[in-house]
């Protein structure tokens, strides 16, 4: 597992404020979760870590899910185009040899919306 290969280490932190019971696409929060996890790992460094927090803004009704990484970062050209499909695996494979497709983070940027949600980086 590249998780252990290279040593990245995982914190996960929550607000106290997160209701016992609220409404989420479980599948499709899931889904977005794994894409989102699976880059901060592939793009991260040797003894790396990746950052989840997680609170519930009581104002939108909304879950604020923020994941921070130690990655090798991501250039301004690369990132007008990080949620178009196709778009941003060529010019991350200029920076590392295991880039996918292109497909992870416009497929989340789709569940998002379709959970009423909004993604940026």
């Amino acid at each position: 597992m590249v998780i252990n290969e290279r040593n990245i280490k995982f914190q996960v932190s929550e607000t106290a404020n997160i209701p016992a019971q609220f409404f989420i696409e479980k599948k499709l929060y899931s889904e977005i979760l794994y894409n989102l996890f699976q880059n901060a790992v592939k793009f991260n460094k040797q003894n790396g870590s990746v950052n989840v927090s997680v609170r519930f803004e009581k104002e939108t009704g909304k879950l604020l899910t923020v994941i921070e990484d130690s990655g090798v970062g991501i250039s301004h050209r690369v990132k007008r185009n990080l949620f178009v499909a196709f778009r941003n695996a060529t010019n991350m494979k200029q920076h590392l040899n295991n880039s996918g497709i292109g497909i992870g983070l416009s497929n989340s940027k789709c569940l998002v919306n379709a959970l009423d949600g909004d993604i940026d980086l």
